[in-house]
């Protein structure tokens, strides 16, 4: 990525790394530490430039919402942040707690503002193909006749 979009992510994880650790507070971890709170930051950065690169790469159709791209991210970061400092509190339980508190979290005006300026840069925008025939009518598959 370039240093606009290095920029606008780093400037996206800013916003998400309190509320990421609120999860992690509610959903059961003790205090948050300094050394914790820097690592939900670039833990969430890794996880958000990878979930950019993916899309990118596959050359969607359409844009993942910010919603969606939010809660994939926050879900994500938060459990490998658990996973990396309470490694025993990580359970399928845990995992649905933090599942249900990043999807009850709503984006703020600046993240809304944020995503919309991080979609528009060029290196991302070129990325997006437009829909074709085959993203509206699923291909046949042809199997053997024995």
């Amino acid at each position: 990525m370039n240093t606009a979009n290095d920029r606008l992510v780093d400037d996206l994880t800013a916003f998400w790394t309190d509320p990421a650790l609120e999860i992690l507070k509610a959903v059961g971890l003790p205090a948050v530490s300094i050394d914790m709170e820097l690592a939900t930051w670039q833990t969430l950065t890794e996880v958000l430039r990878s979930e950019l690169r993916w899309q990118r790469v596959f050359r969607l159709s359409t844009l993942l919402p910010l919603s969606t791209l939010m809660e994939q991210v926050l879900r994500t970061a938060t459990l490998l942040v658990a996973e990396k400092f309470t490694p025993q509190a990580v359970s399928p339980e845990f995992e649905n707690r933090v599942r249900s508190s990043v999807r009850d979290r709503r984006a703020t005006a600046p993240e809304r503002r944020l995503y919309a300026e991080l979609i528009r840069q060029p290196a991302l925008k070129a990325a997006f193909k437009p829909p074709t025939r085959t993203d509206y009518f699923p291909r046949l598959r042809v199997s053997a006749l024995s």
